[in-house]
């Protein structure tokens, strides 16, 4: 287990993980692990035919053509207040516009093969950092699969990631790394 003396925030804290993995498969989310991963073994062999495996909310197969309905369908399925989806589905479109990739999720669980997201710099010191690497794991031609993942609300603690300090951090640490790449 990694611990840093101090809180330095979800984006460093996932790069110190990536650097210290040293298992076959990394692993991660920074939403406080609000996902199901029951299935976890399904997203495991999904790994012997993909390079990464990306976990999407579910939407009904129909909405999921239509980028609009399916946006405003995933609201209430999306965290666990109005506020939240809204910076959610705000980032969302933010990373599809600014970086081309037509994922149906960027901030959600992703498995890789650790040899695969060891070879990717990070750059990102905020919560851009779990985008950032499927993002670049993306531009270096990794194969992808987006699998449908359950979304579970918080029952406890207090989410930091909402602040419009740390919204303001990482869209700056967006833009800024949009702009160097």
């Amino acid at each position: 287990m990694v611990h840093h003396p101090r809180n330095l925030n979800v984006g460093m804290g996932f790069r110190t993980a990536l650097t210290t993995a040293s298992k076959e498969f990394f692993f991660s989310q920074t939403v406080d692990w609000s996902y199901d991963i029951s299935k976890l073994r399904v997203f495991l062999e999904l790994l012997k035919h993909f390079d990464v495996v990306q976990g999407i909310r579910p939407v009904p197969i129909l909405l999921s053509y239509i980028p609009t309905v399916r946006s405003i369908y995933r609201i209430q399925r999306r965290s666990d207040t109005l506020y939240k989806a809204a910076i959610s589905l705000a980032n969302y479109y933010i990373l599809r516009l600014f970086f081309g990739v037509r994922f149906y999720d960027f901030q959600n669980i992703t498995f890789y093969p650790t040899r695969i997201a060891h070879q990717i710099e990070l750059v990102g010191r905020t919560s851009f950092v779990n985008p950032e690497l499927l993002l670049k794991s993306y531009y270096r031609g990794a194969k992808f699969i987006e699998v449908p993942i359950r979304f579970i609300k918080r029952d406890l603690g207090v989410a930091k990631g909402m602040k419009i300090k740390t919204v303001m951090r990482s869209l700056a640490d967006t833009a800024r790394n949009w702009v160097a790449w």
